[in-house]
């Protein structure tokens, strides 16, 4: 399994279809791969029909599965009131940008923008290029399921546990011997010196 990154620049568009009809629109572009992994790029206030962003964003691809991936660009307008509005979409085959790549460097590309009509107005620009390969899991593919904990200096986390409950348990049996020796050591005291016994939870408040 190769799993690329995919990296695209939206550059611009120009003669878009305005779908405002006073104001002049604020386009930006939703983009994704086959409606999976969403980014978008900056709202260009007053962008009108010619906007630009020149923005980079990066997807991750598996080249098994080309032929089922589609790069989708939706363009919208920034409504102040109400729900945004489409102005049009482009969507390109990531099989075509794979046959179309060149040697490593950005490609320019532009597409014709479909209306939500079906209709065609205006031309999207970007450039593309793929980049390194990246580790199996990212992306498309579930992450590889791990192993068991592998042990550390002979002890794993079954030794970890037993030592915790070990190192309680040894630790509660010398705290129980001390607190006897304290008290024999007081009784003592109180029988041989009361002013021993007195003096004795100064220092230990002390401490």
């Amino acid at each position: 399994m190769v799993i690329k990154s995919l990296e695209v620049t939206v550059v611009s568009a120009k003669d878009l279809h305005n779908v405002n009809i006073i104001h002049k629109m604020d386009p930006y572009v939703i983009v994704s791969l086959s409606n999976n992994h969403k980014q978008c790029t900056h709202v260009h206030k007053n962008g009108g029909t010619s906007p630009r962003w020149v923005k980079l964003l990066a997807f991750p691809v598996d080249e098994a599965r080309a032929d089922l991936l589609i790069l989708v660009f939706e363009i919208m307008t920034k409504k102040t009131h109400g729900v945004d509005k489409e102005v049009g979409r482009v969507e390109v085959p990531i099989a075509e940008l794979l046959e179309k790549q060149g040697d490593g460097k950005p490609k320019p590309m532009s597409y014709s923008v479909s209306l939500p009509s079906g209709e065609t107005q205006g031309v999207l620009e970007f450039t593309y290029k793929f980049g390194e390969e990246l580790p199996g899991g990212c992306g498309n593919t579930p992450a590889p399921e791990q192993g068991p904990t592998k042990k550390t200096d002979g002890q794993g986390w079954i030794g970890k546990l037993a030592g915790g409950f070990a190192g309680e348990f040894v630790g509660g049996i010398a705290g129980e011997l001390a607190g006897r020796l304290f008290d024999i050591e007081q009784s003592e005291a109180a029988v041989d010196g009361p002013e021993a016994a007195v003096d004795s939870p100064e220092v230990a408040e002390g401490k």
